[in-house]
């Protein structure tokens, strides 16, 4: 198999020449082939380039370039030139020992003769059909690693392959190692750049959004992208009931996934999750493989499967699976990436539970704040019976006419809680003075006026009660600038106070005090007008009789319904 040294005609200085000019050729050729090899970063490019620069130097119809697998332990097809592209799946893997073989002790290189009667090679049938006759290769070595297989064939046993043809086929093995050095190193920084954006990616959505679903799906984006598998779904752990229950997917041709829901310990991904490792099963639908969801994997084709735990800070969150449709090789980097993703979706899910939790505490708090609210306004109803029930009146329609002004969600929570406390102060004023039965005189007048001030500072001291302010310490001030307790005029006097001054004077001037008794409807709505423009905001005044009018529509609408329906 190895090529011996062979006499060459001619004289010394015949030979010489011819060496001269072989030297001369195979120079040029390295020099092109490295320079075309030099412009390749793409790993299936810089291949392809290879085996095309190969068959041109050395002019023949046939090349092949084989990888390493350390995994499997052979070396595959990954590159041709001269060979239809359908026919090169069907080369079989060589496997490593084979080819130690084939390379003679001492002798770099190796060279059949006639590789459709080779005893120990492979596939002699695919050769005879694809005319494959004398061949020669040459390992391929980076790095003191024996990477791969470059070989060249004819399709005539003729063709002896010289020691020239070797130093040729070397040189462009050595060219397309270092080629393939570096087209990986590109390959593999790029994937490093890629699965750092994709974490990044993560990380920005986690930030900016917390809203659960739609952080599971971009992550899930980035599972099955740079994971390069057809298929992923998380599944959320709920401790209470010690269940895992599908929360998102992609990639799937069926809605079965979103079925999916199992005891911790259940099945594969039940499994991951009690005992926070990973499973993997690489033959799915095989008989031993004992999936529990085996419609699922039957009608989706497929072929292998991993769990991966979801936890944080110790506590597990969820499982995230993957599926593929063909059979999964991953290496220590791939692995390692997984375990990052997994990471990140057990922290989104962690910040989100948290977030969660936070808004239940707050709307809790908020419910604790307004039930004291109502506490303290029925303390002072208890107090003074004459105005029981007037609170609540006023609050209510406070909000309806404070809707009327597009007043935010935010505004109408302050304007409730600031109608609520309209009259707090007024704990502050002596019983002889709020009880009594007549009419005040100047002294007690100005005592009772000051319940405004004796609400602020009551109430200024609790900073949530800040923005509410407005109703309790300003709803007595005028429009023309005679109110109290600041003399405020005009648009000065906060709107939420404007408003609520004409809901309050409507409602006490239609209810009986100790000293008068109640107007009537009319009465009480020409009072409001005639008061527009000097005790009342015009524009407030307006609404509120719009108000009161569609209230009256929708009653009289609402009667005649009913008494249609009781016919």
């Amino acid at each position: 198999m190895g090529i011996g040294h062979q006499q060459e005609p001619g004289g010394h200085a015949n030979r010489d020449s011819v060496h001269t000019s072989r030297d001369s050729a195979r120079t040029e050729a390295l020099i092109h082939v490295a320079a075309r090899l030099n412009s390749r970063m793409d790993p299936s490019e810089t291949l392809d380039a290879i085996c095309q620069e190969t068959a041109r130097a050395l002019d023949v119809p046939f090349v092949i370039l084989r990888l390493y697998d350390p995994r499997r332990d052979h070396f595959h097809c990954v590159s041709q030139y001269g060979i239809p592209p359908e026919d090169l799946a069907s080369f079989p893997p060589v496997p490593r020992s084979l080819c130690n073989r084939g390379f003679q002790e001492g002798s770099p290189f190796d060279t059949t003769r006639d590789l459709q009667s080779h005893p120990h090679l492979p596939a002699a049938a695919l050769y005879r059909r694809l005319g494959l006759r004398s061949a020669l290769s040459v390992k391929i070595e980076h790095g003191g690693e024996w990477i791969g297989l470059l070989s060249i064939a004819t399709d005539s046993s003729e063709r002896s392959f010289t020691r020239e043809d070797y130093a040729l086929l070397k040189g462009l093995s050595d060219l397309a190692a270092e080629s393939i050095g570096n087209a990986r190193l590109h390959r593999d920084a790029r994937r490093r750049y890629e699965r750092l954006q994709a974490l990044r990616r993560i990380d920005t959505t986690m930030l900016g959004n917390l809203d659960l679903p739609e952080t599971l799906s971009v992550i899930l984006e980035q599972v099955t992208q740079h994971l390069e598998i057809d298929a992923a779904d998380i599944l959320l752990y709920h401790p209470g009931s010690q269940m895992l229950e599908y929360a998102a997917g992609r990639g799937f041709q069926t809605p079965d996934i979103a079925r999916s829901r199992f005891r911790l310990g259940e099945g594969h991904a039940g499994e991951a999750g009690e005992y926070l490792e990973m499973k993997r099963v690489d033959f799915l639908q095989e008989p031993h493989a004992a999936f529990v969801r085996s419609d699922l994997i039957r009608e989706e084709g497929f072929a292998a499967y991993i769990a991966a735990p979801l936890v944080s800070k110790g506590r597990l969150k969820g499982v995230l699976e993957i599926f593929h449709r063909s059979p999964l090789d991953p290496d220590a980097e791939w692995l390692h990436f997984l375990e990052m993703l997994s990471g990140q979706a057990a922290l989104a899910v962690e910040n989100s539970t948290l977030f969660d939790d936070l808004q239940l505490t707050n709307i809790e708090l908020t419910l604790a704040y307004d039930i004291t609210l109502e506490g303290w306004v029925r303390a002072l109803d208890l107090r003074d019976k004459e105005t029981e029930g007037h609170t609540q009146r006023v609050t209510t329609m406070t909000m309806e006419l404070a809707a009327a002004f597009k007043m935010t969600d935010e505004e109408l929570i302050h304007i409730r809680r600031g109608a609520l406390l309209h009259d707090i102060g007024k704990i502050g004023i002596p019983d002889q003075i709020l009880l009594k039965p007549g009419p005040l005189d100047d002294e007690e007048r100005a005592l009772m006026n000051l319940h405004t001030q004796y609400a602020y500072d009551l109430l200024s001291p609790i900073p949530y009660l800040h923005p509410a302010l407005d109703i309790p310490y300003c709803h007595h001030e005028r429009w023309d600038g005679t109110g109290y307790p600041r003399g405020l005029k005009g648009h000065e006097i906060p709107l939420a106070a404007r408003i609520f001054a004409v809901v309050d004077v409507w409602d006490s001037l239609r209810s009986n005090r100790p000293y008068r008794s109640a107007w009537a409807e009319e009465k009480t709505l020409e009072y409001l007008r005639a008061m527009a423009g000097t005790h009342f905001d015009p524009t407030v005044v307006n609404e509120f009789l719009k108000l009161l009018e569609q209230r009256e529509q929708r009653t009289m609408t609402n009667a005649i319904a009913a008494k249609r329906h009781r016919r």
